[in-house]
Formats: structure tokens, C-alpha cells, sequence
């Protein structure tokens, strides 16, 4: 997976390549404990994670566990494991959200990262 970084006002851009996100273009809002933590922008499988105040979402992750959602998002536990144990859910256009997730889970872009935008 492609990493790429520009600067911006406020710090840097990282890009990263998902194969398993080509075709796929939106914004999915990542919540925790009914708190907007960050935005993950995804364009034909490049994903981009953007401060959680950039506009409208198409689908939102909510999670009550950001262990959880961390652990998600770097491919260490299967979305639809961490949805059948009650640890997250999509709302918004959830077919997009759910094909998200599980391209991440795939092949995350993200492992071994601190994530520590997710506070």
C-alpha cells in the first residue's frame, strides 16, 4: 500500500492505497461514545483521514470502545465480529460503510499505527 504525505494548515496529509477500496468514493465518519473523531475519506481506494469538522458524511461507524475501533481499523478484529458483539454499528448509507470496514479489515493500511487521532 501507497503512502503519501502534503502538508496543510494544520499538519500533514497522509494517503494511503487500498486495493480493496478501489471503486469506492465518500466519507465515513468514525464516532465513539456519540463523539465525532474522525473522518476517513475515501476516492477509488485512496483513504485520507480528515478532521472530523469537513462536512457531511455518506456512513458513520459508531463504536463505544475506541480500543475497539482501533483494533478494527489496523485488521486486528473482523467488523462483522466487532458488529455481532455489539461493539459497533453503521448508520447512514450503511453498504458503503460496511464495504469500507471490511476493505480496511482486509488489508489495513493502518496496522500497527497509534491512531491517535481517536483520542
Amino acid at each position: 500500500m501507497a503512502t503519501t504525505s502534503r502538508e496543510r494548515a494544520g499538519g500533514p496529509i497522509e494517503s494511503r492505497f487500498v486495493p480493496n477500496l478501489k471503486g469506492l468514493t465518500g466519507r465515513l465518519c468514525l464516532r465513539v461514545k456519540g463523539q465525532d473523531k474522525i473522518v476517513l475519506e475515501v476516492n477509488d481506494g485512496t483513504t485520507r483521514i480528515v478532521g472530523s469538522d469537513t462536512g457531511a458524511s455518506d456512513a458513520t461507524v459508531h463504536c463505544n470502545d475506541v480500543d475497539e475501533l482501533t483494533r478494527v481499523l489496523r485488521g486486528e478484529m473482523n467488523a462483522v465480529v466487532a458488529a455481532l458483539r455489539g461493539c459497533m454499528y453503521v448508520t447512514g448509507n450503511r453498504e458503503f460503510g460496511a464495504r469500507v470496514m471490511l476493505g480496511l479489515n482486509a488489508g489495513s493500511p493502518y496496522k500497527g499505527e497509534r491512531l491517535g487521532e481517536l483520542g
